[in-house]
């Protein structure tokens, strides 16, 4: 089973930050969010936008948080940092077991477990379960 958003739909992007903005009764949208899968640079895969700034607008809209994710490299050391620089936003990261990473490698977890804490996902690309054509009926 592949990890997944609990809020699915809601990416932190350009559109959606401004549909963010506080509602006639004041309310912010996104209060108290956590997003839980959000795809920041830097990466080798082109982002629309940074993880600092992802971070920076998570907490001017009154989101809880932000979990970094990255299909090649671990986020729980960059999302360590951009805590640091942006207090008052729960931010976390985690690894993908995909090839760059060792694919699924129980040491990679324990260690980044042991460094910071995050989350772990299972392969999302290069693996048979991963890369096995779908068959339409």
């Amino acid at each position: 089973m592949k990890a997944t958003g609990a809020i699915g739909g809601i990416m932190l992007s350009q559109n959606v930050l401004a549909a963010s903005a506080p509602s006639p009764g004041g309310d912010k949208v996104l209060a108290g969010v956590i997003e839980m899968h959000v795809h920041g640079a830097p990466d080798i895969t082109p982002r629309v936008v940074q993880e600092i700034e992802l971070a920076q607008k998570a907490k001017e809209v009154g989101m809880r948080g932000v979990v970094f994710k990255c299909h090649d490299f671990i986020t729980n050391d960059r999302a360590y940092m951009v805590k640091l620089m942006v207090p008052g936003v729960e931010l976390f990261g985690g690894i993908a077991l995909n090839e760059p990473v060792g694919g699924i490698n129980p040491v990679a977890v324990e260690t980044m477990l042991k460094f910071t804490g995050g989350l772990g996902w299972e392969d999302t690309y290069g693996s048979p379960r991963g890369t096995r054509p779908i068959r339409r009926r």
